[in-house]
């Protein structure tokens, strides 16, 4: 049986990231670049996140091919 749920939180994740994203640049469009910070911020601190999880995983899995 194959489930789903953590690739669907993964989405719901993205998609969070996304929206966040997308808030503040609508934010920045309006020339409210104060308000633009904090959905802009947000979305920069949970891809940093990510980036760095991938990162670490794809290290771990290098180191583990070249022994």
């Amino acid at each position: 049986m194959v489930t789903y749920t953590g690739s669907m939180r993964h989405e719901a994740d993205r998609d969070s990231t996304l929206t966040l994203y997308r808030r503040g640049i609508e934010l920045l469009e309006e020339r409210d670049f104060e308000e633009a910070a904090a959905p802009l911020a947000a979305a920069a601190r949970r891809e940093d996140r990510r980036l760095k999880f991938y990162g670490l995983r794809d290290n771990l899995l290098l180191s583990c091919v070249g022994r």
